[in-house]
Order: C-alpha cells, then sequence, then structure tokens
C-alpha cells in the first residue's frame, strides 16, 4: 500500500509539475550539514542538527547531511526522489570516498516526500533499517509538518541503528531491536488519490497554455544535443581541490565547479586520513541504497 502510494504520488506530480517550472543545474551545498533549500528551519534548528552530524562525525567518521528543498521538479536532474538523492549525493561527494558510508536525509516538502540516501558501502540490509527509521521515527511527525523534530528523529534513528552499528561492526538481523511502524489507513490511499486528482485538475486548467512550451525545458548537452549529462565528484587534472564534474556520456563535453570552500584543514581531512572529525565532502557516492517515504 505505502509503496503504491508513493509510486503513484511522484509519478503524478512529476507528469504534471515538471514541465511548468523553470530547470535549475543541481543545488549546490550551502553548508556541509545541513540545508534548508525550502526553509523550513529556523536558525536554532539548523544549529541544532549541524551539532548533531557533527558529533556523529567525530564519534563515527561517517559524514550525514540533511537537505529540504521544496521539489526535485525544480532543479535539472531526475524528478523523482529517490533518482534526485543518489544524483544529489554523488554531486556533492558525501562521505569518505574511500568507505562510502556517508548518508543523506532528504525531505520534499511539496511532494510531502522522503528519502534516505545511503553510499555505497551499505549492503541491502541496510536500506530495511532506513525504512524503519523513515515509517516509525520520521513519518508522525512530518505528518503535522514538524519538520525539525521530524528531521532530528530521522538523524537521530539513523545514528543510532545505522551509522553506530555499522562502524561499531554490530550484525543483526533487518530491523531488529528497532521501534515498530504505526498502523496503516487503508482509507488513506483513497483520500489521497481524491487529493491528487484535485490538484492535477487545477494545475493542467490553470497552465494549459503553457504546457506545450514547457514540455521543453529539459537542458540537452549543449554541444551535442543529447540528453546524457551526467554529474560526479573528482579533482580535476592538474587541481588539488575537489570539483564537481557535469559532462556529456555521448560526445565528451565537460565543464567543472568547484564545490563549496571547506577550508585548508577540513576538507582534506575525511579524504586523505583515517581519523574522526573534520568537515567538507569527502568524494563519496551512492549507487542508489537506502529507503523512502510520505508524510
Amino acid at each position: 500500500m505505502k509503496a503504491l502510494r508513493l509510486m503513484l504520488s511522484g509519478g503524478l506530480l512529476a507528469l504534471l509539475l515538471w514541465p511548468l517550472a523553470a530547470l535549475a543545474d543541481l543545488p549546490a551545498a550551502e553548508d556541509f550539514y545541513v540545508n534548508d533549500f525550502a526553509d523550513v528551519l529556523t536558525l536554532e534548528e539548523e544549529a541544532e542538527l549541524r551539532g548533531r552530524l557533527t558529533d556523529l562525525r567525530e564519534e563515527t567518521r561517517i559524514h550525514g547531511v540533511v537537505t529540504t528543498l521544496r521539489s526535485p521538479i525544480d532543479y535539472d536532474g531526475p524528478t523523482g526522489l529517490a533518482a534526485f538523492a543518489t544524483a544529489l549525493f554523488n554531486d556533492w561527494g558525501i562521505g569518505d570516498r574511500i568507505r562510502n558510508d556517508g548518508f543523506l536525509i532528504l525531505v520534499a516538502t511539496d511532494t510531502r516526500e522522503i528519502r534516505i540516501e545511503l553510499g555505497a558501502g551499505y549492503e541491502p540490509v541496510w536500506d530495511n533499517r532506513a525504512q524503519r527509521v523513515i515509517d516509525a521515527l520520521m513519518v508522525p511527525l512530518l505528518r503535522d509538518e514538524r519538520y525539525a523534530e521530524g528531521l532530528k528523529a530521522g538523524v537521530s534513528g539513523v545514528a543510532d541503528y545505522i551509522a553506530r552499528p555499522l562502524s561499531q561492526g554490530v550484525s543483526f538481523t533487518a530491523t531488529e531491536g528497532m521501534p515498530d511502524a504505526p498502523e496503516e489507513n487503508e482509507n488513506d490511499l483513497v483520500t489521497f488519490l481524491t487529493f491528487m486528482a484535485l490538484i492535477g485538475g487545477m494545475v493542467l486548467y490553470s497552465n494549459r497554455a503553457e504546457l506545450g512550451d514547457a514540455l521543453a525545458r529539459h537542458r540537452p548537452c549543449p554541444q551535442c544535443r543529447a540528453r546524457t549529462i551526467r554529474t560526479k565528484a573528482g579533482r580535476r587534472p592538474g587541481e588539488e581541490v575537489l570539483s564537481m564534474r557535469r559532462f556529456c556520456s555521448s560526445c565528451g563535453w565537460e565543464t567543472w565547479r568547484a564545490l563549496p570552500d571547506a577550508g585548508s584543514g577540513d576538507q582534506s581531512s575525511d579524504r586523505g586520513s583515517s581519523s574522526g572529525g573534520g568537515g567538507g565532502f569527502g568524494g563519496g557516492s551512492s549507487s542508489g541504497g537506502g529507503a523512502s517515504g510520505r508524510y
């Protein structure tokens, strides 16, 4: 039921709303731990989340990032939240590039979706635990739009049930030792589909004159016009600074963008040392593991 609802919501909203917005590149990170692009957190709430993530990194060497945005369809990237989270994770290079143990907690407020994206170093069993963090700890709070509390619960859940066990080499079976998720209401799907149908009708009616032109806004490669643009974190030849490479897999066109400055000490600490702490992105990557949910 939950998977069906997520699939229907993501597909319908992507179909209706993606063509109507001017697209921007994937958002550039403004902070190494908390990026509130949806503007749902106070500065004090951001600081508390940042403190929790910093403490976790110092304890476990695992880098976690919390990000909010209104919708992935506002950007030049995948329109589904899961694929968008993978692209954003790899664009920023979250986590250590050797261990690939970083994580991203991403909330889209317009589509009311949640994604916990895990680095490529996590085996599939961790996906089950990420799903339980979403269902049992985050959804009940985010349904009431208690964003700060929901994100704090998500950070605590990932720290307690994923990051610390991984760093300590603890073995377990699926969701062993985790809280149960609340019971699902079978009537929720009918209510949700009715709501989506009403929203879809209003969007199509109010934008009927612009819909045709807007379909052409997705950006192709500027050189060969193929829609095969990819992004990957790395070092530009001859440079030491970690940058983001945006390239076309068809013709070889490329452009580089420096990642936000982490400071000379912090940026190198996670890439070239096994000691804990430090700040900055470490060039980690994700292969799409993690979990998704709706609230």
